[in-house]
């Protein structure tokens, strides 16, 4: 099993994600990564401020964010204008 140090040193650099992983779960904790960069900055956010954040780490903001949501680490409202990081893992 692949550990979230194993994860920072595989795919992140300076910082940032360097590469999506193709394995499903290894791309779950990657995206336990974003999740957590996301709660250290609040618990909701619009659409842009999401975006926003997400792009300080990976360029393709839009993947990430569908991925997210796929992955129920947020839920997005019915708008499709907040959203809100889940606090419980899934």
């Amino acid at each position: 099993m692949t550990s979230m140090d194993e994860i920072e040193k595989k795919f992140i650099q300076n910082g940032k994600l360097i590469t999506i992983p193709r394995k499903m779960t290894t791309k779950r904790l990657v995206l336990e990564w974003f999740r957590q960069k996301l709660l250290d900055e609040g618990d909701s956010f619009t659409e842009r401020e999401l975006n926003e954040i997400i792009k300080r780490y990976y360029a393709d903001f839009a993947i990430i964010r569908r991925y997210l949501v796929d992955y129920k680490l947020i839920s997005r409202d019915s708008a499709g204008m907040q959203y809100t990081v889940e606090l419980k893992e899934n």
